[in-house]
């Protein structure tokens, strides 16, 4: 287990402030649908919030159990151990282990992703002509084949692919670095998406002044919180190495 500084241990308590106080402005400020003209009772968003930190609290542990893990049966580098012995990298494995044994829990909801087939299927087609064979020929005066895809397979197609980037990415940062860097980068890409999806698609004309205040206060002290972790890892990096000199 890594011993962490104390600047690092304060580092974590602000990026915690900070999620706190962006998840604060979000149950004081959120932008109601016309579908949804009443706000939820208290102890309904309260039992939400309850779900969401049990699910980060066992995010942490499965982050720790792979650091453990990996230390454990990886002891040289992913790329060293997969040419030595003809292994796939440890942390493609626990990707395909990860992703692999939960398919059974689809079949849970299996209605319902019937059901968001059915939609998906149902929006609107984009169609796709084959290229004329000859210049001099007008593509309308030929009889080639209409390929008609609905729009909304291809936007899942494009969420998958970058689901499927970001997945990766953390399942090898993991080999790398510590458990709580992992989280702590998680943490800041989750803070920009809320900001974005806040700016671009959230409504955020509908927000007042003290929605902004506090959504951007929080992401600050998120950044800030990752940004002082970082620096005092650096400084125990520098001074292990002046140890060792």
């Amino acid at each position: 287990m890594p011993r962490y500084t104390a600047g690092q241990v304060a580092s974590v308590f602000l990026v915690t402030s900070g999620v706190a106080l962006t998840t604060f402005s979000a149950s004081r400020h959120t932008v109601r649908s016309p579908s949804a003209p009443h706000e939820s009772p208290p102890h309904v968003y309260a039992t939400g919030i309850a779900i969401l930190a049990l699910a980060l609290l066992l995010s942490g542990f499965l982050g720790l159990v792979q650091e453990k893990t990996y230390a454990h049966h990886a002891q040289r580098p992913s790329e060293e151990r997969g040419a030595a012995q003809g292994l796939p990298d440890a942390w493609k494995e626990s990707m395909f282990y990860l992703h692999f044994l939960a398919l059974p829990m689809f079949l849970v909801s299996k209605a319902d992703l019937v059901t968001q087939l059915n939609v998906l299927l149902a929006s609107p087609a984009i169609v796709m002509r084959l290229p004329s064979p000859s210049p001099s020929v007008p593509l309308h005066a030929l009889s080639l084949p209409e390929l008609r895809i609905p729009s909304a397979l291809l936007q899942l197609l494009l969420n998958t692919l970058t689901q499927l980037l970001c997945v990766a990415g953390v399942n090898r940062l993991t080999t790398r670095v510590a458990a709580l860097t992992v989280t702590l980068v998680l943490v800041v890409r989750k803070a920009v998406s809320l900001v974005l999806s806040v700016a671009l698609f959230g409504g955020a004309g509908s927000l007042d002044l003290g929605a902004w205040v506090t959504l951007l206060g929080g992401a600050v002290l998120v950044f800030a919180g990752t940004v002082w972790y970082t620096l005092s890892g650096q400084q125990k990096t520098d001074r292990a190495e002046l140890k060792k000199e």
